[in-house]
C-alpha cells in the first residue's frame, strides 16, 4: 500500500477497535465461522489471517488446528492488533497457538511456500491492488494449500438504502461500492481473480446474515462499529442529523425483512507441486 492508503485504513481501524464486532447482535462472529468452516482447517496445519481485526476468525482457526498448529494474524491497525492479543490471550481463552503482528495484509511479511491456509475476512475491498494481493496471497501457500476470502454479495433492499445515505462521504475503498467493481461484481468475476493469481478448484459459497434494526439508533451503533465509521467521522453537525432523518424514513418505508448481508467465500487452492507455475 502507499504510506496514503496505510495510514488512512489505520486511522479507520484504530478508531474503530474498540466498538468492532459490539453492535448489540451477531454480524462478524457468523461471517468468520463462515469463512472457517469452508476453509475446513485440520490439526497441525499453518495458518495465516490477514486483516484480522480483533483476531475472530484468527481464534476459531487457531483451535481447529491445536495443538501442533499456528496461526499468525496480521492486521494495520496496531489498536485492532492489541484487542486481538487481549482477546486471545487471557485466562482460559489463551491460545499458545498463535501469534499476531503489525503489517500490510496485501503484502505481509510472511514466508512464501510455508501455509496450508490463508484466511482473509472483508480485507481484499480496503487493498489498493485486490490483483496483486491475491497473487501474493497464493505464493504464500504450500502446493495444495487453500486460499479463502469473505466478500459481500447481495443486500437487502432496506440495508442497501441505509448504506446509500453514507456512501457520499465514503472514501474510495468502500466495500459496499466495491460490489460493483469489475473484481466484485460477481461469484464468476471473483473466481476468474483467483484464477489469475495462480489459484486451482476455485469455488463459491454462501452465507446471509440478518441485521436485525429495529430503529435508527441501532443502525447508527452498528454502521459506526464497521467500516462505514469512516463517513460518520466527515459528517458535519448538519449532515448528520439530515442523514438520521433520512435514516428514519428508509427505516418506516421497509419491514424487517429487508435488512441482510449475503456473505461470499471463495475458496482456491495453489497448484500441486507438478504443476504449479
Amino acid at each position: 500500500m502507499t504510506s496514503e492508503h496505510v495510514a488512512a485504513v489505520a486511522k479507520v481501524f484504530d478508531s474503530l477497535a474498540g466498538d468492532y464486532d459490539r453492535m448489540g447482535f451477531d454480524f462478524f462472529v457468523p461471517l468468520a465461522q463462515g469463512l472457517v468452516d469452508a476453509l475446513d482447517p485440520r490439526p497441525g496445519e499453518v495458518c495465516a489471517d490477514l486483516g484480522c481485526g480483533p483476531g475472530t476468525a484468527t481464534a476459531m482457526l487457531a483451535r481447529r488446528v491445536a495443538p501442533q498448529g499456528r496461526v499468525t494474524g496480521v492486521d494495520i491497525s496496531t489498536a485492532m492488533i492489541d484487542r486481538a492479543r487481549s482477546e486471545c490471550g487471557a485466562g482460559e481463552s489463551s491460545l499458545d497457538t498463535v501469534t499476531f503482528v503489525q503489517g500490510d495484509a496485501q503484502q505481509p511479511d510472511l514466508p512464501e511456500g510455508s501455509h496450508d491456509l490463508v484466511a482473509s475476512a472483508l480485507v481484499l475491498f480496503f487493498l489498493p491492488d485486490p490483483q496483486a494481493a491475491l497473487s501474493h496471497w497464493v505464493r504464500l501457500l504450500k502446493p495444495g494449500g487453500r486460499l479463502g476470502i469473505s466478500t459481500f454479495g447481495p443486500a437487502g433492499e432496506g440495508w442497501d438504502a441505509l448504506s446509500a445515505l453514507l456512501r457520499p462521504w465514503m472514501p474510495a475503498a468502500d466495500p459496499k461500492a466495491a460490489e460493483l467493481s469489475s473484481l466484485f461484481g460477481s461469484d464468476e468475476q471473483l473466481e476468474r481473480a483467483f484464477q489469475r493469481a495462480g489459484a486451482t478448484t476455485v469455488s463459491t459459497s454462501h452465507r446471509r446474515i440478518s441485521l436485525p434494526f429495529d430503529g435508527v439508533p441501532a443502525w447508527e451503533r452498528f454502521s459506526r462499529s464497521v467500516g462505514q465509521r469512516a463517513a460518520w467521522m466527515r459528517l458535519s453537525p448538519d449532515e448528520l442529523s439530515q442523514v438520521r432523518s433520512a435514516a428514519e424514513q428508509v427505516l418506516a418505508q421497509h419491514g424487517p425483512d429487508a435488512y441482510w448481508q449475503d456473505v461470499r467465500y471463495t475458496i482456491g487452492h495453489r497448484p500441486p507441486a507438478s504443476t504449479d507455475n
